[in-house]
């Protein structure tokens, strides 16, 4: 519910922009981040993850008004959002590694 009330904000702030590029912007730089907060501390199930994809094609179709899944897939790949699982894979993988090099750090002194 969260990320529905953060987006429809920017929405209604950024129709005043006229630009669906401001708006997709300004959802990759505040929503997105909301919604991965921590997700690499925690095991989502295929579930929550298709829950997380979900709020961003709703959004996406809300921005561009996209009728079916394909144009919604272009976009996503026009404006390089992408999937879900892809992100919170590559923060995980970012935090394991973070993690180890600390830990290489650590044992070094």
């Amino acid at each position: 519910m969260r990320f529905y009330r953060m987006f429809n904000c920017i929405f209604s702030k950024s129709k005043a922009a006229n630009s669906e590029m401001v708006t997709v912007a300004l959802l990759k730089s505040y929503c997105l981040p909301f919604m991965l907060y921590a997700v690499e501390a925690v095991s989502l199930s295929a579930v929550n993850i298709r829950t997380l994809e979900n709020c961003i094609n709703r959004a996406m179709y809300r921005i561009f008004g996209a009728c079916d899944k394909c144009s919604l897939e272009y976009m996503k790949s026009c404006v390089s959002l992408d999937n879900m699982k892809y992100m919170i894979e590559r923060k995980r993988y970012t935090f394991i590694d973070r993690l180890i090099d600390m830990h290489v750090f650590l044992i070094s002194y």
